[in-house]
């Protein structure tokens, strides 16, 4: 099932001269001068670490804040569109920015990057376990949060793709990793390690179905974390003539859309469309996946392919001059491996604004 997100004139970012909130104002400060001692004065026996200096940002539309980088995370509150917000840093994916927040107990927060417009974000710091994030995986596509290592113990809840979790343990073999979970058993829970990206494994402690810590390195023998099997993509029983999602962009109602599923082969969904009616002729696309493929994608006018369009790759994106007032009709598909299981979850950002 896909996720879909239209956003309106104040819900997502577009170009600065259509957008009618003002832009955030980024102020970078220095650092004062340091004095340097008198000879006669003792030298000092420290100097305080700098800290990074925040940066501004201002929300895109409504979102909640949680306590930890991840949708599953407690919610601490909401901030509304077009508030000014200081980011500290961002969690190591680029997901996730961590903000002041007075109404937190540490005055710190998480909120979801793609709804927060800053400058520079590649210049934000990441957020280590030096600023008490620790180790931590990232979510590949939405799974189970389990009260133990391995798929016959219950389902505590679920996560989803691009959460970050903190990790606390993990089993003998490292195919199942503990987290924090507030609402499991002690605060903790259980995911597999092949739907997620997590560095830094062995460094885990080993800790038993009980919960008990029972080793702190790997012992010798023992395989390396192998590859979990991933689930075929639900089918969305979508087709060209009866797209997932019809979008039909104006000035004063859905300015952008914001797509998220999956595909798999040979065995799943193959392929999603998503149709859009622009008002403007420019429209700009940009594809992000996460998986073991690549995503083909394919925009069409009627039974024609567009001519000017030349396909998309993941992580990029490109721009269309189209025609406003007809619907278009974007095919997107997984890339032929030559037999072997491919799964991709992704993202479509479709910005319909001039």
């Amino acid at each position: 099932m896909g996720l879909l997100a239209l956003l309106g004139p104040g819900c997502a970012p577009g170009p600065a001269s259509s957008l009618s909130t003002p832009s955030p104002i980024f102020v970078t400060s220095t650092l004062p001068a340091t004095v340097a001692p008198s000879s006669t004065a003792p030298p000092p026996t420290s100097s305080p670490a700098p800290t990074a200096t925040p940066r501004a940002g201002m929300t895109s539309t409504q979102l909640y804040v949680r306590g930890q980088p991840a949708s599953s995370a407690a919610q601490l509150g909401l901030i509304g569109p077009a508030t000014a917000v200081q980011i500290l840093g961002r969690d190591p994916s680029g997901n996730w920015y961590q903000i002041a927040y007075a109404q937190a107990h540490d005055g710190k927060a998480w909120v979801a990057a793609q709804y927060v417009r800053a400058e520079d974000k590649d210049t934000i710091p990441v957020i280590g376990s030096e600023a008490g994030l620790g180790p931590s995986a990232t979510v590949m596509q939405q799974i189970n949060v389990r009260s133990g290592p391995g798929t016959d113990f219950a389902s505590l809840g679920t996560l989803n793709p691009k959460d970050v979790v903190p990790l606390t343990g993990r089993d003998s073999s490292g195919t199942w990793l503990q987290i924090e979970y507030a609402s499991g058993p002690g605060s903790r829970g259980w995911i597999s390690a092949g739907y997620v990206q997590a560095s830094g494994i062995d460094g885990l402690p080993i800790v038993a179905e009980s919960g008990q810590v029972v080793g702190t390195r790997t012992a010798t023998g023992v395989p390396p974390t192998p590859t979990a099997t991933l689930a075929p993509a639900a089918d969305d029983h979508d087709t060209a003539d009866a797209p997932a999602v019809k979008a039909v962009f104006s000035p004063a109602g859905a300015g952008a859309l914001m797509y998220s599923s999956d595909l798999s082969a040979p065995k799943g969904d193959p392929a999603d469309w998503i149709a859009f009616t622009p008002y403007q002729s420019t429209v700009t696309i940009k594809l992000q996946c996460v998986g073991s493929s690549e995503v083909e994608v394919d925009l069409s006018l009627g039974n024609r392919v567009v001519a000017d369009w030349g396909g998309l790759s993941c992580g990029n994106s490109h721009v269309a001059m189209l025609s406003p007032g007809k619907q278009y009709v974007l095919k997107l598909s997984t890339v032929d491996a030559g037999g072997q299981p491919a799964y991709v979850r992704y993202t479509v950002h479709i910005q319909g604004w001039p």
